[in-house]
């Protein structure tokens, strides 16, 4: 490592080696800052706004401070999504982002998911024109009327196939393009499944897809 003065020259002069997060010289171990104060004052600066990271560079010239910051930038984030105080809640299926199947709009994912639960029965109408995506969960959860026996082989091509409806929004899918690497996790107390559960180790499945389709977005020509 080497020093940098507040000119961004760098002074071969003073050439050390880090060791964990501190800085060896002349024998002692010194942070960033010290060292660095304790160096410049000894070629004549004021030592009034030492700023450890940025004095000291590698020897192609890469300061310490870039070099942290591509680390954080590189570091795996998680984005949180599932009421409508969170900043992402257009990727809950209860946002008011319809999607159009076969000529048949639907208000929600929501609705549209529950609903298939139900096909070819009065119950798939009765989702299909519910009020809310809330009273579309409820119609949908309700086992009154028997679901179709391959639900649970099929729910999450299900989920998956309203997602890409859902997302081919250019906004939505412009939103969704701009988490960039990010985890993205359906933060629901009450969800194991689609969501992370309350102790945060749901299976997450709908934030899985979504980052699938994410991907997929990626990816296409």
């Amino acid at each position: 490592m080497f020093l940098v003065d507040y000119q961004d020259n760098k002074l071969p002069q003073y050439r050390t080696a880090i060791n964990g997060s501190s800085l060896k010289w002349q024998g002692q171990s010194y942070s960033m800052s010290d060292l660095a104060r304790e160096l410049l004052q000894k070629e004549g600066y004021s030592s009034s706004s030492v700023r450890g990271p940025a004095h000291w560079c590698t020897e192609d010239g890469v300061s310490v401070k870039n070099l942290w910051q591509q680390h954080l930038n590189s570091m795996e984030k998680i984005i949180y999504f599932f009421t409508k105080n969170d900043h992402y809640y257009e990727f809950s299926n209860f946002s008011s982002h319809g999607l159009e199947v076969e000529s048949h709009y639907w208000p929600t994912v929501e609705h549209y998911f529950q609903a298939q639960k139900f096909i070819n029965t009065e119950q798939y109408e009765k989702i299909k024109k519910s009020y809310s995506p809330k009273q579309a969960k409820e119609l949908g959860q309700s086992r009154k009327v028997a679901i179709r026996s391959d639900w649970d082989s099929v729910k999450e091509g299900v989920m998956l196939f309203a997602l890409r409806e859902k997302f081919s929004n250019p906004k939505l899918k412009a939103l969704l393009m701009k988490t960039g690497k990010n985890k993205l996790v359906k933060n629901s107390p009450y969800d194991r499944y689609w969501g992370c559960g309350k102790d945060g180790c749901g299976k997450n499945r709908l934030g899985m897809l979504l980052m699938q389709v994410r991907d997929e977005f990626k990816y296409e020509k």
